[in-house]
């Protein structure tokens, strides 16, 4: 059983701009940290502005966590996907579940194996955010279509279509 010390949240990364901005950093991913041990593991969780889709259309850029179940430890990745034939062309790794799970398990060290994971978390974050803005990236939006309640089929016409 660990014992709790509560520390402010320290969050890593910043809104994301759009393609077309000024160009400055951009913060796809967010990384929110509580240093409070909890039985459990850390306080950790991402925030994402993705799935992204990349200025020339060549690839569309996804999160993803190695799925564990209920209290499962966080993870993440970036995966930059073809659309043509959804070949995966790259992956960044941010946080492998087995990286908590390693230094949870240090013997007598437990809290400063973690502080020390989560300061390579930030760096991690930080360089992710800094490639990702030297591509200009669009993120996608919800899109609906509207069919009339009296409609055999639904709607072709773009006029039809709603983004948001």
């Amino acid at each position: 059983m660990g014992s709790s010390s509560e520390l402010p949240e320290a969050s890593v990364g910043a809104s994301p701009s759009l393609a077309g901005s000024d160009g400055g950093a951009t913060g796809w991913v967010t990384f929110h940290r509580r240093d409070d041990l909890r039985d459990v593991g850390p306080a950790w969780s991402f925030e994402t502005s993705l799935p992204a889709l990349s200025d020339d259309g060549a690839r569309v850029l996804v999160p993803r966590t190695e799925a564990q179940g209920v209290g499962a430890v966080p993870s993440l990745s970036l995966a930059e996907l073809r659309p043509s034939d959804g070949v995966v062309v790259d992956v960044t790794t941010i946080l492998e579940a087995r990286e908590v799970t390693e230094a949870d398990l240090a013997d007598g060290r437990r809290a400063e194996a973690l502080r020390d994971l989560a300061t390579r978390v930030e760096k991690r974050v930080t360089l992710a955010n800094e490639r990702l803005a030297r591509r200009a990236w669009s993120p996608l939006t919800e899109c609906s279509s509207h069919d009339p309640p009296d409609s055999a089929q639904p709607a072709c016409s773009m006029q039809e279509q709603r983004f948001a």
